[in-house]
Parts: C-alpha cells; structure tokens; sequence
C-alpha cells in the first residue's frame, strides 16, 4: 500500500483558510456546546449554519449520526462532512477508530480525494483531541490528507510522519 504523508494542521482560522480540499470531516461530540475547538472555528466560517442545525435538534452528535453541510463559506472547503461520537464520557479510542474509519468511507463514497478530518474537542477532557489523533494515526493513515487540531504539537505532528 503506498501511503500519503499526512499533515497536522492548526484548526485556527488562518489554518482552515489555508486549507486547499474540497470538504472536512468534523466529529462532535452529544454533550459538548456550544462547539469547541475546530468544530467551534469551522462553525465560524460556515455563519454559524451548525449551531443552527443543532439548536434546532436536527442533529444531536449521537455515535453512529452524521449529516453533510453544503454552506457557502468563506473557504477552499464547500462540503461539511459532520459524524457524531456520542457522550464524551462513553468514548474511547476503540470506539474512535472505528468512527474514523466509517467516516472515511462516507467522505470517499461521496467522491472525496483529499480527506481531512477535524479533531473533537471537550473542555473537560483535555487528553480527548491527542487520543483523536492516535486513533486516527492507526485506524486510517494511509487514507487522510490532513488532521486539523486545536493545536499542534511534535508528538501529534510525529503521529503521521
């Protein structure tokens, strides 16, 4: 199998602006909000069209839920790719990679080349966004382009070299 080198990528704005494909995938969490972390900035750029979806409980972040967002925003990006992981709190990195790879068969499925996902975030679990991108780095490696991350660090960043 030839395998990608993939990026870990600020989940800033500055970072998602510089991003050049063509859809991201976000996992949320049920119990997490208002959004936090890249999800928190990726809503910013799409106008606040998945608070929007979420206040009205068309879509809640159960495990298993997943919808796609085609917003107008202001990014490369069109496609929103949203996967819920259900409550922080019953999540872990089993569960996690196997969220990733469905989620990766989804993007691809749906036409997606370059696949990038955006790390969760919880305000009261910390550890949540590395143990993210270690399921990642071992579920679905040679399949991703990028992982956005509330911030980047060696150790995340060593994760897909």
């Amino acid at each position: 199998m030839n395998r990608k080198r993939s990026k870990v990528i600020p989940g800033t704005l500055d970072g998602l602006d510089a991003w050049m494909g063509d859809a991201i995938g976000l996992f949320i969490f049920s119990d997490v909000k208002p959004l936090a972390g890249v999800a928190g900035f990726v809503d910013w750029r799409a106008c606040g069209a998945l608070s929007r979806t979420l206040e009205g409980h068309n879509f809640e972040g159960a495990r298993g839920e997943s919808m796609l967002l085609s917003a107008k925003m202001r990014s490369s990006y069109r496609r929103l790719f949203v996967f819920g992981l259900g409550s922080t709190s019953d999540v872990d990195a089993g569960i996690m990679r196997n969220e990733c790879r469905k989620a990766v068969q989804a993007m691809k499925d749906a036409g997606v080349v370059e696949i990038s996902l955006a790390a969760p975030a919880s305000r009261s679990k910390k550890d949540l966004e590395k143990e993210f991108v270690r399921a990642a780095a071992t579920a679905i490696f040679s399949e991703l382009s990028a992982v956005f991350v509330e911030e980047v660090n060696d150790e995340l960043a060593g994760l897909f070299v």
